[in-house]
Formats: structure tokens, sequence, C-alpha cells
């Protein structure tokens, strides 16, 4: 997983970025005591927030804040490393701390249900395309529907930023005039911005190590990002010690890790301390119990020899532990004593021995069965195998976690987060955005499995790709079993409750479609429609949204029996403003007067008391005066 410039995860993990000689592999650190936040809303401003507090602005940085100010078009390139998409997030953000978010596009022609050039675009839309991990010829292929996006952001007052390599300036030619060079920001000041976001604060004595500036000047802003989340994690582990010693610490990790570990599994063949040593570099963390019944697991799954003495004859849990490097502290976790052994651990393995990836599959899908793991140390456990499979291409075995885990002994937390870590990779989250897409239209999809993508869509993928998620949910909520389509349309409900734009793109989506009936009356909540929100006029004033009520209410009264929406129908009648809408969907289906009739004299029938039914009479009188006005009729010509 390339995590250039910093995050690579929406849901706030830090990467770290461990080299061999085969390349690097970037591994994702979930700090400690982390809780995944649920309004998508705070996701994307959190991600912003991030970055904002640790950004430190590159030569040419100030050339693209103008032109995005001028034009609302900006193409960002640069070197590799140079923290591209870093600086594309800062400049959708402005100075603006308050700013609504940004929504990120599609960077991959194949992805069915969302095109460039059909994307909508409103005023003062923040949008990405990160396409600097994108192959050249699928940027060729969005070439033409990019210059039809440039044209609606420009003609609607929005903004759009674009990173790509410097390499690929050629291919988008005719956005030209809108391309800004950036540079790779200083090391220096990049790292210490980082440590002063987590509190540490260096001396100059601190800083004068060779190897420290070496670093500083050659790597990217991903290692320098890891780096510093190191030291912040160093520090971490040991409160008393010194900022040199963190440091040492974290330069060990990124360094010397590796090849120590090389040297632990040359030098101990036996394959009873491998598994425990793997077993171990997974379930860090993990209590010693369940660190002993997933080396067991581990142990079967690769049809390892029994052995052949009695077990209060072997060695025991802690020095089996003790021998490869690792303990149990005062709280019954494992772990090594080295800061982020364990990923070298992971890495190594995962790396020398290939052949055992579908049986390391297996494990890590039945180990999570045995239980004993919190929701945290699912996270982490499953964060830990996706970051392997994702840097090696073996996308496909999260995906068939997704499907394991969701079948029989139900384990949603970990299928949720097999999907989120392939949805953040910006190399292959296309094809989980995809997998997503088909499963949404299955209309028998497994209700486990369907719950899972409900929450990865409501929460994940809403933070940054609204649209996407909006198409995944109205999917869901039409499978089959009525739970899901009922979880599914809440998810879709809630959202539009919470966002004005949101409420418009769903409304226009499934106004006058009989499959969606059940989501349109659950969203016709008159003082949702009827009062201001967050400063926008209400949405009752939009000449669209009003458009849609129409069409959808004609639909609703033609198909659906009474009793399905008769309670919305006269909560309509609260306020003047909606009863005409009503009207006007009965014009188009004449036999929904006749309905809208019978519907409200049912009502004012089943008053309990006068005061009551004189209360329902006023209402109803609403839509009667509605009807007249549709009419043309005076009160006059009514009593004739």
């Amino acid at each position: 997983m390339n995590t250039e410039g910093g995050i690579g995860r929406i849901s706030g993990g830090v990467d770290y970025v461990f080299t061999d000689a085969r390349g690097p592999i970037n591994i994702n650190h979930f700090p400690e005591g982390y809780r995944r936040p649920r309004d998508p809303r705070v996701l994307n401003a959190e991600l912003l927030e991030w970055h904002h507090r640790r950004f430190v602005p590159p030569d040419g940085y100030p050339a693209a804040e103008a032109k995005s100010r001028e034009s609302g078009l900006v193409v960002v390139h640069g070197p590799p490393g140079a923290g591209r998409r870093t600086a594309a997030l800062m400049l959708l953000r402005g100075g603006d701390s308050a700013s609504s978010g940004y929504r990120e596009l599609s960077n991959h022609p194949k992805e069915e249900d969302e095109r460039l050039d059909s994307t909508a675009v409103e005023p003062d839309d923040r949008l990405l395309l990160g396409l600097t991990d994108t192959p050249d010829d699928v940027v060729v292929g969005l070439r033409d529907d990019l210059d039809s996006l440039c044209a609606k952001v420009q003609g609607a007052g929005a903004r759009l930023v674009v990173a790509i390599s410097s390499d690929q300036r050629d291919l988008l030619a005719p956005l030209s005039p809108w391309l800004s060079a950036i540079t790779r920001p200083d090391g220096w000041e990049v790292f210490l911005r980082h440590l002063d976001a987590e509190g540490i604060l260096p001396t100059g004595a601190d800083l004068v190590a060779g190897r420290l500036g070496r670093y500083l000047a050659q790597e990217s802003m991903a290692a320098i990002t890891a780096l510093a989340a190191l030291v912040r994690d160093a520090r971490e582990a040991d409160r008393d010690g010194t900022v040199t010693a963190w440091f040492d610490a974290a330069f060990a990790a990124l360094t010397e890790h590796s090849g120590a570990v090389a040297a632990q599994v040359r030098t101990n063949r036996d394959g009873g301390f491998r598994a425990l040593l793997v077993t171990t570099g997974f379930f860090e963390r993990s209590s010693a119990e369940v660190v002993f019944a997933a080396d067991r697991e581990l142990q079967r799954v690769l049809e390892l020899p029994a052995a052949e003495v009695h077990a209060l004859e072997n060695a025991d849990l802690g020095e089996r532990l003790a021998d490869v490097g690792a303990s149990v502290d005062d709280e019954n976790l494992v772990g090594f004593g080295k800061l982020a052994y364990g990923t070298a651990v992971r890495t190594h393995f995962w790396r020398n021995f290939p052949d055992l990836r579908p049986e390391f599959r297996r494990w890590i899908g039945e180990a999570v069965r045995l239980g004993g793991l919190s929701e945290e140390q699912v996270d982490r456990l499953v964060g830990h195998f996706a970051d392997l499979c994702l840097a090696t291409g073996d996308h496909e075995d999260l995906v068939l976690l997704a499907e394991f885990w969701t079948e029989e002994r139900v384990v949603p937390a970990a299928a949720r987060q097999a999907l989120v870590s392939g949805l953040a990779d910006r190399g292959v989250g296309w094809r989980f955005r995809q997998q997503v897409y088909q499963w949404s239209r299955y209309r028998k999809l497994r209700p486990a499995l369907a719950r899972v993508l409900i929450s990865v869509c409501a929460e994940e993928m809403m933070a940054t790709r609204p649209e996407q998620a909006l198409v995944r949910l109205k999917n869901l909520a039409r499978n089959e079993d009525d739970s899901v389509a009922r979880d599914a349309g809440g998810a879709l409900v809630l959202l539009a409750h919470n966002d004005n734009r949101f409420f418009r793109s769903l409304l226009s989506r499934i106004a006058g479609n009989p499959r969606d009936h059940g989501v349109f009356l659950r969203l016709l909540d008159p003082a949702r429609l009827l009062e201001p929100h967050r400063g926008a006029r209400p949405l009752i004033g939009d000449s669209d949204v009003r458009t849609a009520l129409t069409d959808g209410w004609a639909s609703v009264l033609e198909t659906e029996p009474r009793q399905r929406f008769a309670g919305t129908a006269v909560a309509w009648l609260s306020d003047d403003r909606l009863p005409a809408l009503l009207v006007d969907a009965c014009r188009a289906r004449p036999g929904g007067f006749n309905t809208l009739h019978l519907v409200t004299r049912d009502w004012v029938r089943a008053a309990v008391d006068a005061e009551e039914r004189a209360h329902r009479e006023d209402m109803t009188h609403r839509l009667h005066r509605a009807i007249d006005a549709a009419f043309g009729l005076t009160n006059e010509e009514n009593l004739r």
C-alpha cells in the first residue's frame, strides 16, 4: 500500500514503511486506545485536520493555491515522495478549518457506477482526484471524462484538485494551464512538525545524529511520517526515556529488526519455534490465552507434527515466549521487548514463505473465530494481515476472508476491517469498491455480509465517496431480507438527515421507483423539508426537490396500499406548503384524489374525542384548500 504523504487509511491510522531487498512494505499502525468515529463527517474533517497540523508547504505550493483560488482548478505534480496527495488535500481545505470536507472521485474507468463525466457538481463542492498511483493507460482513459468534469467544476463555482506524478504531465496536456509543480518539502521541517503535533520537542542535542540528517534528506514524506510515528510509540513504551533513546529505538525498528528476524529464523529451524514466533508477531498485545490458542491453530493448519511427549513435559508458554524474544506483561498481554519487532516478524515470514500464504490466510480466518479478542484487537490483527496482502498483490485474500467471517460463526468486526483496509488502498481500492457494488446488487445476499456492507458504506465510504456509498446502500435497501432492507434504508435516511446534498441526490435517485418507496416515505419528515439546515435554505424551497417529491408521491399513490403511506400523508397536512405537492401528485394520477380523500376521512374518524376530531378536520381543510387552488375554485364556488 503506497502511502505517500501521510495517512494511508481514512480511518486514521499511520503507516510504517519497512524495506527489504525486494522493496517497501507499508504497515498500518493503530494507536493504543484507538476507536473509530462513527460520523463520516468526523472522519473527513479529522483526516484533513490531521494533515493540516503536520503540513509543511513545499516550494510551489503558493502558486498552486493561487490557481485553485482563481479558477477552481489545479493539477498538482511533483516527484515521488514529495507529498503530492497531502498538498492536494491541503489545497482543498484552504484556510477554512470549518471546511465541509471533500469528496474523492473515481480514479479508474472500470468503476461501473461512477464515471467522472457523470459526477454531479454543486457550488462549493471540493473534489479530489488522485492519480499518482494510477497506471498511464488508465490516466489516458480518463482524459475525456476529466475534461468534461473540469468544465462542470468551473461552471458550478466548485473546486477540483488533481494530483499526478510529473511523468504524467504529457498525458493530460489539455489541462496544462492548470498544472502546478511542487518540490519535496524540507525533511527536517516535516519531521519536527510531526513531532510537535505529538507533543515531542527535541533539543538541538537530540538532532545531531548524522544518520537522522541523512534519513530526513533522502526519504519520502511517507517514510518521514513513519519515523515520527515510531518515535511517538517509543515514547509511549518508555515515558521515562530521553528523546535520543526514542530516536534510537525508532531507527532500530526501521533499519535493524529485519536483519535480526532473519538471523533468528535462520538459526531456529524448529517448526514449533517458528510457529510461535509468527503467532506472536500477528497477535501482539493479545492475551496469553489467545496467543496460546492461535499458536495451536497455526500448527494445526500447517500440519506440523505433534509433540511426542506429554504437555507437562514440554516447556511452558512463558518459557517458549522467552525463546522467541517475547514475554507476558502485568496485564497478561503478550509482546516483544523491542519496538515494532512484530512488524519485522510478519514481514519476514510473508515475504520469505510465499507458498504458505494460503495457509496463513486460513489460519487468520480460523484464529479470529476462536474468540477472546476485543474489537480493537481484531481491527489490529486484520489490519496487520491486510497490509501484507495489499503489499504483495494478494488483495483477493481479503475478499475471501470477508466472506468467510460472515458465514456460520460470524465475526462482523473482522469482515469489516478486511474491507475497510482494501477500500483505503489507493492502488486497488477501486477493486474493493466494485466488489462491494456487485455484492450490494445481489438481492439474496446473506444478512451478515449485507450488514457489514451497510456499516462500511455508511461510515467509511461515505466519508469521502458519498455518491458511491449512496448507490450501494440503495441497492442494499432492496435486499430480500426485510431486516437488511430496513437497516440499509435507515442508514440512507440518517445520512440524508445530516446532509442536504446527500438528501437531494438520494431523492432524485429514488423518487418514482416502486422498489424504493420504503426509503422514499422515510425521507418525508416535514420538519426536515421545511426547516433550514446548517444555514442553508429549507429543502422545500428547491424546485428540483419539489419536483422529485411530486413524482415520488404520484408513484406511491398509484401503487401502494393506503395503510403503507397514510401516516406520512396526514403528517404532511401540518403545514400549508406541503399539501400542494400532494395535489400535484394527484393531478398526475387522477385516482390519487380519491385515495387521499379516503386516507383523511379514515384519519378524522379515528379521532378519540371531539377536540382531536376538530383538530384533524382543521388540518384536512389544508388539503381541501390546496385542491381548490389547483382547480381554480373559490370558496363561493364550493358552496354552489
